[in-house]
């Protein structure tokens, strides 16, 4: 029997139709908004939340990146200004920026232009085609640009083939459940046909100017910042394409794409303590859960995480390289407080302790001999020596007290720990 004619096209054809339709949208809705100068920029306090010098110690927590290293990056994505960024914030750094928009890549290079960016090279591709490059990175951003591919697994893979074996992606997708509303309103505008012109933003923004307050797309709309350009409101509501995620499946994802989830970039939310005293039943036995678990409940108790940001490597990468608790070197890892702000105190239980903080939520509480152990760290003293250096000396309880609480500040992302070579601890001062 002669075979018929396919009613639909093969695969690779959908994947460049689908494709199609997102460069078109960025050719005439450059997004984000481009950048005028970087200097301004900066000094305006404004940073990138996934580079490497703000997050060194989470990607690599051996250290290797402790002070200048030249390393290779990748910006997959890079719209109009993510790549010029980066390149200028990290001048040791050689960056590498893609995306399938010209309009956007034009900006990117007039900002290498302005800013002698040397160590900054575009090219127009799909991401998908990223291992026709020939290159490997230590580093790769591929922050809200996964989600809108036709298929994101294809996209993960195609970056984990030009990850270096200790390299790291840092990965931010739409969240299922705090993106609710937006999507809500998006399948407003596809019963209703709208298109990407001129009048269908202004029909946009004239609907979203007339929610309820109660609207769950309400909190979204107005701290995003995109209703306040026609690009923004595009990309926001009138998107080509787009899908969202919850917890388990970004977990999902990267274990389909043979990757490793290394956590969570700011860790806080996800777990019962930023959200829950430690007093409520309901806190206890969610901690009593596996870690994933805890992770899918506090998303759904949240309510309002409107995306995910982590970081992922390859499962090959060596464990002594990643912090694992479970390993017996776990006391000579080297805790580095993140916190804002740290103040002794008078508890409600009448009992001395101490708050700490990370902006923008809520304080922790610690017991006297836990925030006498939180004082200590430095960024190079060790658990080991912090616990032999308080007032309660090396005994077991100092230590075991110690060990749980770096490791619980660890988990919500209030330190960050270096893990380090046995070789390296030897002598070293408290």
């Amino acid at each position: 029997m002669a075979r018929t004619k396919p009613l639909v096209s093969e695969p690779r054809d959908l994947h460049v139709m689908s494709r199609n339709r997102v460069q078109e949208q960025y050719e005439r809705w450059v997004y984000p908004a481009p950048i005028a100068d970087l200097e301004d920029y900066t000094q305006a306090g404004s940073i990138d939340g996934s580079a490497p010098k703000a997050h060194h110690l989470q990607y690599w927590p051996d250290g290797r990146y402790l002070g200048e290293r030249s390393i290779d990056v990748l910006v997959a994505g890079c719209g109009s200004n993510a790549a010029a960024r980066l390149a200028y914030t990290h001048p040791d750094a050689r960056v590498v920026g893609i995306d399938v928009s010209s309009a956007s890549l034009a900006h990117e290079r007039y900002l290498k232009d302005k800013h002698s960016l040397e160590n900054l090279t575009l090219h127009q591709l799909p991401l998908e085609s990223i291992p026709s490059l020939r290159r490997e990175f230590d580093f790769i951003d591929c922050i809200g640009v996964l989600h809108h591919l036709r298929d994101p697994e294809v996209g993960l893979r195609a970056l984990g083939r030009v990850l270096r074996p200790d390299g790291v992606i840092a990965v931010m997708l739409y969240g299922r459940h705090g993106r609710a509303g937006v999507s809500m309103l998006q399948e407003v505008f596809r019963l209703l046909g709208t298109g990407q012109g001129e009048e269908d933003v202004a029909m946009a923004r004239e609907l979203a100017s007339r929610l309820m307050p109660q609207h769950p797309a309400t909190h979204l709309l107005e701290e995003s910042g995109d209703m306040e350009f026609g690009a923004g409101v595009v990309d926001l509501l009138l998107h080509a394409q787009e899908r969202t995620y919850d917890v388990g499946e970004c977990l999902d994802l990267v274990e389909r794409c043979g990757l490793r989830f290394q956590g969570w970039l700011e860790p806080f939310p996800y777990h019962p303590e930023g959200q829950l005293p430690r007093r409520l039943g309901v806190s206890r036995s969610i901690c009593a859960l596996s870690l994933q678990a805890q992770w899918k409940a506090m998303e759904l108790i949240h309510g309002l995480m409107s995306a995910h940001s982590f970081y992922v490597c390859r499962v090959d990468r060596p464990e002594g390289q990643l912090v694992r608790w479970d390993r017996p070197e776990a006391m000579d890892f080297v805790p580095h407080p993140r916190v804002h702000r740290r103040e002794s105190k008078t508890m409600p239980n009448g009992k001395e302790g101490g708050l700490i903080q990370r902006l923008p939520y809520g304080p922790i509480p610690l017991t006297s001999m836990q925030y006498q152990l939180f004082e200590l760290a430095d960024g190079q003293r060790t658990i080991r020596q912090i616990a032999s250096l308080s007032g309660e000396g090396p005994r077991a309880s100092s230590v075991d007290v110690a060990r749980e609480l770096f490791e619980r500040l660890s988990r919500i992302g209030l330190v960050h720990c270096q893990v380090r070579a046995a070789s390296t601890m030897a002598g070293s001062g408290g």
